[in-house]
């Protein structure tokens, strides 16, 4: 696999796999029974749909250079690839959300639950799935890292 198959492999591993599981989610907690299916299905496209996108401008503009800067280090693994999206999840939604409101403590300990509590985990699947790809798809002589 060529370096750039490698990076759009990991960009779509790390843009469609949050969108899937908040669909999943909400699959489940809506009940299923007694649910018209096609409307679920569509409910399940638009929502990985918007995730996708949103999720890839934050790879294209944060989530690439960090991922560049870990692997040129030497430093790329499963923890610094999902605490890196975490941050870079939550930290837009973190900045969002406080200039959208009025500053106060409450407003500023609602906007950290809503921008690491609720984006920050769909950002850390992200940066593990993104991880996996990039991982599992490396040329075998290249392989020298061992999975922790």
């Amino acid at each position: 696999m060529t370096m750039m198959q490698r990076i759009l492999f990991a960009w779509l591993a790390s843009a469609l796999v949050p969108g899937l599981i908040l669909s999943l989610y909400l699959i489940l907690m809506s009940g299923m029974t007694d649910y018209d299916w096609s409307n679920l299905i569509i409910v399940t496209i638009a929502i990985s749909l918007i995730i996708f996108v949103v999720a890839s401008l934050h790879i294209l503009i944060l989530g690439l250079p960090v991922f560049y800067r870990l692997e040129e280090r030497g430093i790329l693994n499963i923890w610094t690839a999902s605490l890196s999206g975490l941050l870079i999840a939550g930290t837009p939604a973190f900045i969002f959300t406080i200039f959208s409101e009025t500053l106060s403590w409450w407003s500023i300990g609602g906007s950290i639950i809503f921008g690491y509590g609720l984006m920050g985990p769909f950002g850390l699947i992200g940066g593990i799935s993104a991880w996996a790809a990039w991982r599992y798809t490396t040329p075998k002589e290249m392989a020298t890292e061992t999975v922790p």
